[in-house]
């Protein structure tokens, strides 16, 4: 089952209608949608290919809401989870109103970086919008070469659904529907009626590629993560890899997570990440170079 997430209503209308749902809940702001199927015998099933939370603004709201909805509907092994809606992007980003755009890292002023996955493969750029939120309305910050997402919204929405599901089993996408500055100046607003046509004309898109993942996600059954351990020789390369980059925590997990998936779908990298393991010299002594690398890396892997 895929479970998408949006902040507001228009943001939810094209799968609302994609796949057919109603309201199977409404109480404060927080609106569920799903598929209403009568069971002979039995009481009203909700599961089926989608459903959409409608959570409101803010982290917490998204995160009870995202909560409430998973737990309502039974998410488990094999579901997966998609936050996807409006965002604004800097126009330094190269990125155009009405694209779709893949979120690799999702952030919330002040607050830890979440990292959604990001190697599955779906035809999207690798590539950030810069969400424009309130307060969060303010001048473009980078990570290396990738603009950085700051959006109250999916970041608590995330951090609930990576409770449940893993990070390997869910996503961020967004559509371009305005620039930062030019979104900042109006006070961090977009226009609903506009924003919700240049939803609804890419939405197909993200509705592909959801789709694309689940039937990988649910063919390899990654919940199995829990039990999962990495041969030997896997573990040194992602040791020596991790030292060379001097990576992160955060960064060492995102590497774990993508081959672990990867093997969990049939693949052996293990003499792929050996191979890319650079030598000492070939590394940037800064910080950026070093994390544009380690993406560069990541993308092979994917």
């Amino acid at each position: 089952m895929i479970f998408y997430q949006t902040a507001l209503y228009f943001e939810a209308v094209p799968a609302i209608e994609r796949y057919g749902l109603s309201c199977v809940y409404r109480k404060g702001g927080l609106s569920v949608f799903a598929e209403k199927k009568t069971v002979a015998g039995g009481p009203e099933d909700m599961r089926g290919a989608a459903a959409v939370a409608v959570t409101g603004t803010g982290s917490y709201s998204a995160a009870a809401g995202v909560s409430f909805a998973l737990g309502m509907l039974r998410a488990g092994e094999g579901d997966i989870f998609v936050n996807y809606g409006a965002a604004g992007a800097s126009r330094e980003s190269g990125l155009k109103v009405g694209e779709t755009v893949r979120c690799i890292k999702v952030v919330r002023e002040g607050e830890r970086t979440l990292y959604p996955d990001v190697l599955l493969g779906s035809g999207f750029a690798n590539a950030a919008a810069f969400c424009v939120n309130g307060a969060a309305a303010e001048p473009v910050k980078r990570d290396g070469e990738l603009p950085v997402v700051f959006d109250n919204e999916s970041y608590g929405a995330l951090f609930a659904a990576m409770k449940v599901l893993g990070p390997e089993a869910c996503f961020s996408l967004k559509t371009v529907t305005d620039f930062a500055e030019d979104t900042a100046i109006k006070g961090g607003r977009v226009d609903p009626g506009v924003a919700a046509e240049i939803i609804k004309a890419s939405a197909g898109d993200v509705f592909d590629a959801a789709g694309k993942w689940a039937e990988e996600i649910s063919a390899a059954s990654l919940k199995s993560r829990d039990s999962f351990r990495f041969g030997a020789e896997v573990s040194r390369a992602i040791d020596e890899l991790s030292a060379v980059l001097k990576l992160t925590f955060a960064n060492r997990e995102i590497l774990k997570n993508t081959v672990r998936r990867d093997v969990l779908l049939g693949r052996d990298d293990a003499d792929l990440l050996t191979s890319l393991i650079p030598a000492p010299d070939a590394v940037p002594a800064g910080r950026h170079g070093r994390e544009k690398l380690f993406a560069e890396i990541l993308g092979k892997l994917g």
